[in-house]
């Protein structure tokens, strides 16, 4: 747990640890080639400057080794974001539509060329204060890189790419735990064109993309369309008597969420809720029992409905559905 005082003021807000592949993948400029591209993004969330002074990035690989890297010191205003980059001359470059678009973009040489991230390993990263205590952290491995389909050229002609290469993956929340990989998005946006050569099966290929990520921006447009919360009651004839007969009700959500069940009689009144907290899968059907519960005692033989509410703990997200039920005597 971290244990800095500046623990939820300074947080990891951006990764790109999948950039380029020394030798194999170069994005090409006027200028010249460039392979460094990783980089780690850092946010102010507080509602005060802070000096970044005596701070340092430490970095665990898969085998348990432990780098530390010194941050230059920065004065970081509240909102602001710092980009702590792998080299600064191929980022000002690999990202020039993004620093053209935004100069204000803060960024600084951390890492050296040989930077541990590597998308075969899992990693952690650690931003440690100039007292040591710990900041913020990210435990990540490659299968957060999500795969995503745009269109571009390959030696000239037009073809559809399919590879998850210039994502970076993005906090969605910055209240929620880093170490939560639900709460990272593969992220990048729209800022131009970028021009990189990678070499498969030992031939030469140059390309072209329109998509790519973007250090210091918040929020990066998601690469995967958002999806709208739903959910979906499987219709039936709902029968309840005490004692005797219950039913079972089937809920489908698209995304991961909790629901909660409550009881209204047929002309809207509250009769009390049924259940709350219960998990839902992503497109996985929930089976919910229905034996009336602590409410067996309010139900008498009437006709109800029952209300199922899904919340996206993420994002705050909601969505209703309802059945209607007969209770007997």
């Amino acid at each position: 747990e971290p244990d800095s005082i500046w623990y939820k003021k300074i947080v990891i807000s951006e990764l790109m640890a999948n950039s380029t592949a020394p030798g194999s993948r170069i994005v090409l400029s006027a200028a010249g080639e460039h392979q460094y591209g990783d980089y780690l993004e850092l946010q102010n969330t507080g509602a005060e400057s802070i000096l970044l002074s005596g701070w340092k990035l430490q970095e665990y690989g898969e085998n348990y080794s432990s780098e530390y890297f010194t941050i230059p010191q920065t004065v970081l205003d509240p909102g602001e974001f710092l980009v702590l980059c792998q080299n600064n001359r191929d980022f000002s470059v690999i990202y020039t539509n993004a620093l053209s678009a935004h100069p204000e973009i803060k960024y600084r040489e951390v890492f050296t060329d040989s930077w541990g991230y590597s998308s075969s390993g899992n990693q952690t990263v650690i931003i440690r204060d100039q007292t040591g205590a710990m900041v913020d952290l990210v435990f990540f491995k490659p299968s957060v890189y999500k795969k995503i389909i745009r269109q571009g050229t390959k030696n000239n002609t037009s073809v559809v790419i399919s590879d998850d290469i210039f994502v970076s993956i993005e906090r969605n929340s910055l209240q929620i735990s880093s170490l939560d990989m639900e709460n990272w998005t593969s992220s990048a946006c729209d800022l131009g064109t970028v021009f990189f050569r990678q070499t498969e099966d030992n031939i030469v290929n140059n390309y072209t993309l329109q998509i790519f990520a973007s250090p210091g921006l918040r929020q990066s447009a998601s690469l995967h369309a958002a999806k709208k919360l739903q959910i979906d009651i499987r219709r039936g004839d709902f029968i309840w008597s005490p004692g005797r007969q219950n039913f079972t009700i089937e809920i489908t959500v698209n995304k991961a969420c909790a629901l909660e069940l409550k009881v209204f009689s047929k002309d809207g009144r509250y009769i009390g809720t049924y259940l709350k907290n219960i998990r839902a899968g992503d497109n996985a059907p929930a089976k919910i029992f229905f034996n009336g519960g602590s409410l067996a005692g309010r139900l008498k033989p009437d006709l109800y409905f029952l209300t199922v509410t899904a919340v996206n703990n993420l994002s705050g997200e909601t969505a209703h559905d309802k059945i209607f039920f007969a209770a007997g005597k």
